[in-house]
């Protein structure tokens, strides 16, 4: 198991080299609850006969003095947030959630696989939106997980950003920005609360992904602005 992939039950994601490594004279591998292959590992499992075994994710984790934070199912707060849990469900209350970040990945390629296994070590906490196999079935839910309070933000990864900021425009409650560059991320969510992170992979480099999505997926919520008002009384009314 790789470094660091115990920490808190933090979310790792495994690249597809490192699943090679570890199904070496095997036909299966086990991933632990908080390991998730990345896309291009699962077409190696896929094209290479290997079963992907999962342990259960943890439920809750209460990483020590608060920091930190947990993988899919678990605590998601730092400071002073609690890990409170909805004892008759299971399931951490809403409070606990205000970092937990939604991801849909969509044709990876080298750099979005490197920027994926680092997020865990950046302190980004995400639950992935992968179960259909169409992408943008995926994106369909991920938006109502955000517009339901399930996730406190998106991310939506593919080639080109074109479909993601069509569709999500498109999504009650959605406030898509495109990431193009760092400085209009930070603007979308200065200005009006953005929480859904677009990236066309194809038009950044790595460091301007990883930076984009950490500044992104960590920012504390903005003061209230004009713009913010206006839009949800548009969204109070179903006008967007």
């Amino acid at each position: 198991m790789t470094a660091g992939s115990e920490q808190f039950g933090r979310k790792l994601w495994v690249t597809a080299q490192e699943l090679e490594a570890r199904a070496r004279g095997r036909h299966d591998v086990r991933l632990a609850g908080h390991e998730f292959p990345t896309p291009a590992a699962a077409d190696f499992a896929m094209a290479n006969g290997v079963e992907i075994k999962k342990d259960q994710p943890l439920k809750t984790a209460g990483p020590p003095n608060g920091a930190g934070g947990t993988a899919l199912g678990g605590c998601a707060g730092t400071g002073s947030e609690a890990c409170a849990t909805d004892a008759a469900a299971g399931r951490p209350k809403l409070a606990t959630l205000l970092r937990l970040t939604g991801l849909t990945v969509r044709q990876a390629d080298r750099n979005v696989e490197a920027v994926l296994a680092g997020l865990a070590r950046d302190g980004v906490v995400v639950r992935p939106f992968d179960a259909a196999d169409c992408s943008l079935a995926n994106l369909r839910t991920m938006c109502a997980a955000i517009a339901g309070g399930e996730v406190a933000r998106g991310i939506a990864i593919d080639k080109h950003a074109a479909m993601g900021m069509v569709y999500g425009a498109k999504c009650p409650r959605i406030r898509p920005v495109q990431g193009v560059a760092i400085a209009p991320v930070e603007a979308g969510i200065r200005q009006f609360d953005a929480n859904l992170l677009v990236i066309g992979y194809a038009d950044v480099s790595q460091f301007e992904m990883q930076t984009m999505i950490r500044k992104f997926a960590l920012a504390a919520r903005p003061a209230r602005t004009t713009l913010m008002e206006s839009l949800e009384q548009l969204e109070g009314r179903n006008l967007l």
